[in-house]
């Protein structure tokens, strides 16, 4: 599903990039980034007013566009700029992206609190080995967590592709606010695959909470909160210097 299109180039693997040179022939300026006609293509039903794209299909967003860096550079530029001293990025699958925009904005680096090198420092300090991680499709085949675990000499499990039906199915879950049984079984399945389980996704900390007196006892991490802590922290540290 391309709702943008349009991207520019960044690095030299984007030299010979077919979709430039296509665009190119067909006097397309691949530099503008523009709206599609498929904008609002998974909200459109067919006659019967069923939806087009059904309910945990696997869609390929963005195939001809990279609008999302460009989004993400000027709202954490806006947000330096009107004083923040910290930035946390919500979603863990942002985070692959994190390298184009400090590209751009390299003092951006002293603001962003990577929520994956907080989770992982965490894990390095408490001693753990191995843990299994939890995610969207997209974080997981990035490898954005399994790169920087294995780093820190950290083995990293996560479900097979032909199971990712079930993490999106957790996911939508919290997304839509309906939590049928089935949800409940499958969470809870995942998440006491490991001794140590990692949420890489926003959404799965809340089933978290919600299953938690009916789940195992193995320790869980959520990427999220410790950002939040260690910005809390520092927040509090500045606060007795001043006062």
């Amino acid at each position: 599903w391309n709702p943008w299109r349009g991207c520019h180039k960044h690095s030299e693997g984007c030299r010979y990039c077919y979709i430039h040179k296509g665009d190119f022939k067909r006097r397309i300026d691949t530099n503008n980034i523009v709206k599609t006609d498929n904008f609002y293509a998974p909200i459109a039903k067919n006659k019967s007013g069923a939806y087009k794209i059904k309910s945990g299909q696997t869609v390929y967003l963005c195939f001809s566009t990279d609008f999302l860096i460009e989004e993400m550079v000027d709202s954490i530029r806006n947000l330096i700029q009107i004083g923040a001293d910290s930035i946390i990025l919500g979603c863990n699958t942002a985070h692959v992206f994190l390298d184009r925009v400090y590209e751009v904005i390299p003092e951006a680096r002293q603001y962003i609190v990577n929520i994956i090198d907080v989770c992982i420092a965490e894990l390095a300090e408490q001693g753990v080995k191995s843990v299994y991680l939890l995610a969207t499709e997209g974080t997981i085949l990035s490898n954005v967590y399994n790169r920087k675990l294995k780093d820190a000499g950290i083995e990293c499990e996560t479900p097979e592709e032909q199971e990712f039906f079930k993490l999106r199915q957790c996911i939508e879950a919290v997304k839509q606010n309906r939590y049928p049984a089935t949800t409940q079984d499958m969470f809870a399945e995942l998440v006491s695959r490991g001794d140590v389980c990692v949420l890489g996704c926003t959404e799965l900390p809340i089933l978290y909470q919600r299953y938690r007196k009916s789940l195992g006892d193995n320790d869980v991490y959520d990427p999220l909160y410790l950002a939040l802590c260690k910005v809390k922290e520092k927040y509090q540290l500045s606060q007795k210097r001043e006062g």
